[in-house]
């Protein structure tokens, strides 16, 4: 598993192993993305290995698949719905980080509104490898009504919004 930090609050990620979900808790991450389909790979851990493990440990996980050539503005938006709601610092992994990155670059762009070579040239300039995240002595747990996103507590939006896509992930 390589991991890449994007800002202080997004990281990519190749294939995430589940007995490394401990180590993500350890080092702050609140929230994993799957971009990777199930099966894509023979071998590859599914979603729903990743998912309880996720739980043991408190991270949320959402299950986003895309494909790069078949990607949509339906998958950009619930990427960044998603970025948007679920408790941050949070990972994303796709098989080796290019669709998570992707869509991060999509997501940075609409936000700050880049264009063209200002946004190849910011986007060049936020890669870097990933550094321990400042302990900052806060306990991890599974999410719970006082769960914060951005120092408020959740909306009933956002809480549905993690339950949507948690019992989408059972469901597949």
């Amino acid at each position: 598993m390589k991991i890449k930090r994007l800002n202080g609050m997004f990281t990519i990620s190749t294939q995430v192993d589940p007995d490394k979900i401990g180590k993500l808790a350890g080092l702050g991450y609140r929230s994993i993305i799957c971009n990777r389909p199930d099966d894509e790979e023979p071998g590859q851990p599914s979603f729903r290995q990743i998912d309880a493990m996720a739980k043991q440990h408190g991270i949320v996980a959402i299950y986003l698949p895309i494909v790069l050539s078949d990607l949509s503005d339906v998958q950009k938006n619930e990427f960044s719905a998603a970025i948007e709601v679920i408790p941050k610092p949070i990972v994303a992994y796709c098989r080796t980080g290019a669709r998570s990155a992707a869509l991060w670059n999509d997501f940075d762009a609409r936000q700050n509104d880049y264009t063209g070579r200002e946004r190849r040239r910011k986007s060049a300039q936020d890669i870097a490898p990933l550094t321990q995240v400042a302990q900052t002595g806060a306990q991890l747990s599974e999410p719970r009504d006082s769960d914060t996103v951005n120092g408020r507590p959740l909306s009933a939006r956002e809480a549905a919004y993690i339950a949507r896509f948690a019992t989408r992930a059972q469901a597949g």
